[in-house]
């Protein structure tokens, strides 16, 4: 499944990376992308269309990335017995969360600034837990494939997108489906 998920991260990657570089929008915010095809990875950010720094992770696999007040926090996608990990925006690490064990396999993450929020690939269902990946509660669930997942601070909603029929979704925190329209041709991954 990784190798599939992988091509459709870096068509993204690729995709939002030449639009700002072309100026097609202005990009004034950083913008933090996880970087990962197997062993060591990387957190990098970019602004206005140019990567201005990049990271090292302290483990392999933390594809979930969560950015608020200044702190960058990101676990495994997977169940790997690792603690998650808490970087400053210059990529030092100052400090550890819990291990991330709420059974699922999640991509992509996104927080409210009180909590953080996951969605299950295998099972589509949409999970809060603490700012330290711990004490997780199963909010909802959508469809198999939901890959990316973002809050919306303007409508207090959740978004999420599938990678297999590439449909984006509005969300509120009860399952009630608000919005769904059609991302890309037929894929749609990470979402922010």
């Amino acid at each position: 499944m990784l190798p599939h998920l992988s091509k459709h991260l870096w068509t993204a990657l690729i995709a939002v990376f030449l639009l700002s570089a072309n100026g097609a929008f202005a990009q004034t915010e950083k913008l933090y992308l996880t970087d990962w095809t197997g062993g060591a990875g990387f957190t990098r950010t970019y602004q206005n269309g140019s990567e201005v720094s990049s990271f090292p992770w302290e483990n392999n696999g933390e594809l979930i990335i969560s950015v608020s007040d200044g702190e960058i926090r990101q676990a495994t996608y997977y169940n790997s017995g690792l603690a998650s990990s808490v970087y400053d925006e210059s990529g030092t690490l100052i400090g550890t969360g819990s291990v991330l064990n709420h059974n699922s396999n999640s991509y992509d993450g996104t927080t409210d600034g009180e909590r953080i929020y996951l969605v299950d690939y295998r099972t589509g269902t949409v999970v809060s837990l603490d700012m330290g990946f711990a004490n997780s509660t199963n909010l909802f669930t959508t469809s198999p494939n939901e890959v990316g997942i973002t809050f919306d601070s303007g409508t207090g909603t959740i978004w999420t997108s599938n990678v297999n029929n590439g449909l984006v979704s509005q969300w509120d925190f009860t399952g009630g489906l608000l919005r769904q329209w059609s991302g890309s041709a037929g894929s749609a991954s990470a979402l922010a």
